[in-house]
């Protein structure tokens, strides 16, 4: 049974799934007064020991059915036929391996899909996880999405030619055709739950996500018309309606913060008063609680009509800034550059001025949002934390570059929330070169923003 559940947990974690040994003793001391016909109690001793969040669940099921279920294998039996039959397969099986060994790459390619064939899909699991999170160096000015594309054109090819040799395997013996025709089946459809393994990403579970496509705009009023449609006198009164809203919100944050909630029992305090009354605790003291302030990341595309919304956030949550214990700020098109500097020592039109005069900013290159979320993990991961509220403003348009979703989810394990607001209407989400149905799936929340009234009713709830 160990060796079984070690192979299991080894499985897991090629497709991305974190099993330690620990966990893997301690599911099999759980199993050991288990009879294995119960096989329902069987399968939720494994998840709960193997499934740390629900978010995994959706993975852990698909390793749990691949493993238990599609590869239990052909039954031998007594029937000689069918021994001869999985004798005569798997030595054509083997001649097809030998002669992809002569190049080593596509020979251990060879070797995992059949393996996976056999029964043990770990190798096949781990290559297409690598698939999945490749990281490929391009030259600088040069960028492509082929990687992973070649990749996986590779995976179908090996796929295909041993598809081919499997159906060329004759069913001319009378003793082993029957047997050989089951086995030759079994193989396809194995290779076809492959094939789709590769085809699809795997997604991580996301019930929690909250999504706000916006409600319909009445393009009348300043409150609800998209800022890349605003004309100077527009501008000036967007930022009268602006400030009123900013003094609003300092009013009310300030009382929120000045004013203590009642928080558990303070039972130290609560006993040295009772001193006073001969021991009897007639005053109740509770603790006091302080709500506490969030650090706030903002990362901005400044592409197209985006810099226009993006402004105006920044330009918001500057001006609250002693409402949160810390900013930092970032634009990107297709790099990251931090710009908190800007808005802590200039005003928004002169900071505005000199972000867009930076040498250091490329404007006219294409956006690339996964070249900008492995650049912020690695380069400013150390600054998340479980206090940090993420906020990415941009369309998630990444003109088909690789979108790196995995990343996202990397990021999310270090953070507290992540929220993305879409410049656009709910109706173009995805839409195009739209990456943002990928991303959803690591995030929070996701909500249009793309006037006045989104922007003050985010920053609303955000603040209180």
């Amino acid at each position: 049974m160990l060796t079984g559940l070690v192979k299991f947990a080894a499985c897991c974690r090629a497709y991305g799934l974190m099993v330690s040994p620990g966990e893997v003793l301690d599911c099999a001391r759980s199993l050991e007064s288990l009879e294995f016909t119960d096989q329902s109690r069987f399968k939720t001793i494994i998840r709960a020991h193997f499934i740390k969040t629900i978010r995994h669940r959706n993975r852990f099921e698909e390793v749990y059915k691949l493993f238990f279920s599609q590869h239990s294998g052909f039954s031998m039996g007594p029937d000689p036929g069918k021994a001869r039959a999985i004798e005569k397969l798997n030595l054509a099986l083997e001649n097809q391996a030998r002669k992809a060994d002569k190049k080593q790459e596509k020979g251990k390619l060879s070797r995992a899909l059949l393996d996976f064939l056999r029964g043990d899909p770990e190798p096949f699991l781990a290559r297409v996880q690598a698939i999945h999170t490749r990281e490929e160096e391009t030259p600088r000015g040069f960028k492509s999405n082929l990687g992973p594309l070649s990749a996986k054109l590779d995976v179908l090819l090996t796929a295909n030619r041993i598809r081919q040799q499997i159906t060329g395997i004759p069913e001319t013996d009378s003793g082993t055709g029957e047997a050989v025709r089951q086995m030759k089946n079994l193989y396809h459809s194995s290779l076809d739950r492959a094939l789709a393994i590769l085809s699809r990403e795997p997604v991580s579970q996301n019930i929690a996500l909250r999504q706000d496509p916006g409600s319909p705009l009445d393009p009348g009023r300043i409150r609800e018309m998209p800022f890349s449609s605003l004309s100077g006198k527009d501008l000036d009164q967007a930022r009268i309606l602006m400030d009123r809203l900013v003094k609003k919100l300092k009013d009310k944050a300030g009382r929120r913060y000045r004013t203590r909630n009642r928080g558990g029992l303070d039972v130290k305090k609560t006993l040295g008063r009772a001193n006073r009354f001969q021991g009897i605790p007639l005053e109740i003291i509770y603790k006091k609680k302080i709500p506490a302030k969030a650090r706030i990341i903002a990362l901005c595309d400044v592409s197209g009509s985006v810099w226009s919304t993006a402004r105006f956030m920044l330009q918001l949550l500057y001006a609250l800034e002693e409402c949160f214990s810390q900013i930092k700020s970032f634009i990107f098109v297709a790099e990251l550059t931090e710009i908190s500097g800007y808005f802590k020592d200039l005003d928004i039109d002169r900071a505005v001025a000199g972000i867009l005069k930076d040498p250091g900013i490329n404007l006219n290159e294409r956006t690339d949002y996964g070249s900008v979320l492995h650049d912020f993990l690695e380069n400013h991961g150390s600054d998340l934390n479980m206090k940090t509220t993420l906020i990415i403003l941009g369309d998630g348009r990444s003109n088909y570059y690789n979108p790196r979703a995995h990343i996202l989810e990397q990021i999310r394990e270090k953070c507290r929330r992540i929220i993305w607001l879409i410049p656009e209407p709910g109706r173009l989400w995805g839409t195009g070169d739209s990456e943002i149905h990928t991303y959803k799936h690591h995030c929070h929340e996701i909500r249009t923003c793309m006037n006045l009234k989104h922007l003050t009713d985010f920053v609303r709830e955000l603040v209180l």
